[in-house]
């Protein structure tokens, strides 16, 4: 569901309906959880891409789910795509914290 949410998104899918498949794909950690290959960043990137106001709220999820897992790889792919997520929005010294983290 991560990737074909990222793959509706990027060939004309409309916003709604990709942001939702993506937030079911990272419902309930499962993805997070079980995924060590990042596919879960996938559906981090259509609410991003669609310039959702709670784009964050996912990534920052995403980030504590890593904290909590003690995943190094994760937390910095996180901090990454969260710092993307945050200069899409202007909000400069935020997104560089973030890739500095990372």
């Amino acid at each position: 569901m991560a990737m074909a949410s990222l793959d509706w998104a990027i060939t004309g899918g409309r916003a709604e309906e990709c942001t939702a498949v993506a937030r079911a794909a990272l419902e309930g950690d499962l993805l997070t959880d079980v995924d060590d290959n990042l596919i879960y960043v996938a559906a981090g990137l259509v609410p991003t891409l669609a310039d959702r106001e709670d784009a964050l709220e996912a990534w920052d999820a995403m980030l504590a789910r890593m904290h909590r897992k003690g995943s190094l790889i994760g937390a910095l792919t996180v901090h990454l795509w969260r710092g993307f997520a945050l200069l899409r929005r202007g909000e400069l010294a935020e997104a560089e914290r973030s890739m500095r983290l990372a």
